[in-house]
């Protein structure tokens, strides 16, 4: 029995599932990237389930396909990543598809006549784009509150207020508390906050000011981080005074390091990344 499939939904169906897997896999890791980038990868991979139309290949080059589809999704939606976080990020992928692929098939299963069509690794579904986005907006809820079970708690409040005192010159900065930041100092394993050099003005060592540190100093520490672009050494110090407002509760953090950072954090949104480990 032949099937009509028509381009206009089956690149929509896709692009919908795509755009609530990447979402899910950008929340559970975490990583900051804009819904724009998170629609592009989407994109990527609507465009490539045109391949529908194309006769049954061997299954060593569907494989293959998928797999260089599923990776340029990634580095459309988080380039640029390392070679470590590109390979979780990928990996994370397929098990969300997975996840849904399943959901999919128990719906096709409790309803046979609903026509879906999977060809080629390209999921069909002749359903209206308003039903369609119920069940992509489900299968995304779900994972969303899977992800909040199992993620670390922390404050209620996402931002809060970070003044930074060193030898007598404060500044007040705005945070946003990140449970995908784990940084620590190495040696003493003290959570360390992330801050960005231009919004610390005079608050901070008058090396790090001038960006002249070439060799080891006292009170200056490299601290190894890992991010989504990359790996690398930021210097950090300790603060003589480091007080964290969030809501109306007030905490004087001590042991904490601040990592100085040269690259913008936020898009003018906040200039510190918290660690949720400096409340514990």
């Amino acid at each position: 029995m032949k099937q009509t499939i028509y381009i206009d939904m089956l690149i929509l169906v896709n692009l919908l599932v795509n755009y609530f897997l990447l979402l899910t896999v950008r929340g559970f890791l975490h990583v900051s990237v804009g819904r724009g980038r998170v629609f592009l990868g989407a994109c990527v991979g609507a465009l490539g389930s045109l391949v529908i139309f194309l006769p049954q290949p061997h299954w060593s080059l569907s494989l293959l396909y998928r797999l260089g589809l599923s990776a340029a999704m990634v580095l459309a939606c988080f380039f640029p990543v390392s070679r470590r976080m590109f390979c979780k990020l990928l990996g994370l992928l397929y098990l969300c598809s997975f996840g849904f692929a399943g959901f999919m098939l128990a719906l096709c299963a409790m309803n046979p006549s609903s026509g879906m069509l999977m060809q080629n690794g390209v999921l069909y579904l002749p359903i209206s784009p308003l039903l369609l986005l119920f069940l992509a907006s489900a299968s995304y809820g779900v994972m969303a509150i899977l992800r909040r079970v199992t993620e670390p708690r922390e404050p209620k409040s996402r931002f809060c207020t970070v003044t930074v005192t060193w030898e007598g010159n404060s500044q007040v900065l705005y945070g946003k508390i990140d449970t995908g930041c784990t940084l620590t100092e190495p040696f003493s394993h003290r959570p360390a906050l992330v801050v960005e050099k231009q919004a610390l003005g005079n608050a901070m060592p008058l090396c790090l000011q001038k960006g002249s540190i070439s060799q080891w100093q006292e009170g200056i520490r490299m601290i190894p981080y890992q991010a989504v672009s990359g790996e690398g050494m930021l210097p950090g110090f300790l603060p003589e005074k480091l007080e964290i407002t969030t809501g109306k509760e007030i905490r004087q953090l001590t042991g904490c390091w601040v990592a100085v950072c040269s690259r913008k954090l936020g898009a003018g949104q906040f200039q510190v990344l918290v660690p949720p480990a400096v409340f514990d």
